[in-house]
């Protein structure tokens, strides 16, 4: 790796992985761990995902995390809801936030199971807040799509990730 070129993101913005069943295989242990989503059928095209990434981690020896000083600490947490984005499984949880703020639609969701509850009624409770955020500001879609490098490094220094000069 010391001689390759290094990339700006970890993924091209035309990158689509998908389980590739018609792909290469490749040697597991030269795989394994670095992708776990394929990792139990890795392809040669999954093989050149990670590659991409290792590339895009070379240049990223002078980021670190930046904690401002501050009184209080909010924590929050992202999830990205555009499984349909997903080529394997087409799942979404958008349905998640409607029905924690809706109370009325919680008799046409009785047949989810109890757990698939837990969100409506720690809202209900007070202990946290969900909240629709629009495609542009979604700082997790650095962590679940490809960005163009100008998204991706506004995403990045969201995150609270500097370049140390």
């Amino acid at each position: 790796m010391e001689s390759t070129k290094i990339n700006h993101t970890p993924m091209g913005t035309t990158t689509r992985l998908d389980q590739d069943p018609k792909g290469t295989r490749v040697d597991q242990t030269k795989y394994r761990g670095l992708c776990a989503r394929f990792q139990s059928d890795p392809k040669e095209s999954h093989l050149t995902a990670v590659k991409r990434i290792l590339r895009y981690l070379k240049g990223t020896e002078d980021l670190c995390l930046f904690y401002p000083k501050s009184d209080s600490f909010d924590l929050r947490g992202y999830a990205d809801a555009d499984y349909a984005g997903d080529l394997v499984n087409r799942k979404s949880n958008v349905s998640a936030i409607c029905i924690s703020k809706d109370p009325v639609q919680h008799s046409k969701v009785k047949h989810i199971h109890v757990r698939h509850h837990f969100l409506k009624d720690n809202v209900e409770k007070g202990l946290i807040r969900l909240d629709f955020i629009s495609t542009e500001c979604q700082i997790v879609d650095i962590l679940t799509k490809p960005l163009s490098r100008d998204k991706f490094e506004k995403m990045r220094v969201e995150l609270g990730m500097l370049r140390l000069k």
